[in-house]
Parts: C-alpha cells; structure tokens; sequence
C-alpha cells in the first residue's frame, strides 16, 4: 500500500513537468514569416519577421512600351517609351506609387495607388511645358492626368488608360485626350 500512495504522487508530479515542458516549449518556437497585416503573403502565425509582399511590388520596375493618344494631344503619342513605377514618397505607405514617365525628354511624376491588382492614378501637376504644339510650339499649362492600370500576362505587361487634361493660358484654351499606355517589364 506504502508503494501505490507514493507512486501516485509521483506520477502526477511527473504528468505536471511534462504538461509545463510541452507548454512552454511550443511558445518559444519561431515561426518565421511576414507579421505586416497590409502585406498580401501576412502570416498571422509568424512570430518573427519575414519578407514581406505588397500589392505594389509587381508593378514596381521599369518598362519598354508605348503611349497612345489619339486626340487633342496626338502630339504626345510615341511607340518607344522607356517608364518606371517606383514605390511612392512614404516607405510606409505600402500602397503608394509613382509613375514616372518622360514625354519629348520632359519628365512627368504622376502619383497614384495599388489595390489588388489594379492601380490608380491622379495628379495634380502645375506648370508643365507641353512640347511641340503644330503652330504654337511649347506652351505651359496645367494638367491633371487620372487613370487607371493593370499588370497582365503573368505580371510582365502593363496596359494603362490615362486620360489628361491640359489648361492653357493660350488661344487654344482646354486640351484633353484619353491616353493608353502599355509596357513591358524589363
């Protein structure tokens, strides 16, 4: 009788260490992973931080294409157009773009945003020269370019809709066209 009363105290202190090993033993396992809620690869299991993936990234890079305006600024058109997108001003803001697109050797910043598999542009810009006007030469207007884009085939083309509105403060007044812009990922 002597053995079964300290066998039994014996056993349960033994079962106690063995559930307190197991317990702890599993909170200190790393699970390594992306532990950023906005990323599309978030592991909500991930205890240390891994690489992480953004709607963003796949448009991100540079790109050999083409813009296509068949309107008012017909002008602007060109089928060898070297553009980027880059990640936005705020490293933070992991939604954020830039297109960066250079027309007639003048530059263009459009700011814009990636949801998905889309992305968004609308900017603002004062003051741009717009070269090259049959008759009138380059004059400075205000344009506002809003759009819309998409990575296809595979993540390796970008086909683009941008439609810009120019204001001038010449006899020409108002120029506004839909623009179509495509590239592929270099």
């Amino acid at each position: 009788m002597k053995i079964y009363t300290i066998t039994k105290p014996l056993i349960l202190v033994a079962a106690i260490f063995s559930c307190i090993f197991m317990i702890t033993s599993c909170g200190d396992d790393e699970v390594v992973g992306c532990t950023d809620p906005t990323a599309e690869n978030y592991n909500e299991l991930a205890n240390t931080s891994g690489d992480c993936t953004y709607a963003r990234d796949k448009f991100l890079g540079s790109f050999t294409g083409s813009i296509t305006c068949p309107g008012q600024l017909a002008i602007l058109s060109n089928d060898s157009l070297e553009f980027s997108l880059v990640e936005g001003l705020d490293a933070n803001v992991t939604s954020e773009v830039i297109l960066n697109i250079t027309i007639d050797d003048f530059p263009l910043a459009l700011g814009g945003s990636v949801t998905g598999n889309d992305f968004s542009i609308m900017q603002f810009l004062p003051g741009v020269i717009i070269p090259n006007i049959p008759i009138i030469g380059s004059v400075t207007a205000d344009v506002t370019a809003v759009g819309m884009g998409m990575m296809i085939n595979s993540d390796t083309e970008l086909s683009a809709t941008l439609e810009l509105t120019a204001v001038t403060q010449t006899a020409i007044g108002t120029l506004k066209d839909n623009c179509v812009i495509r590239g592929i990922k270099q």
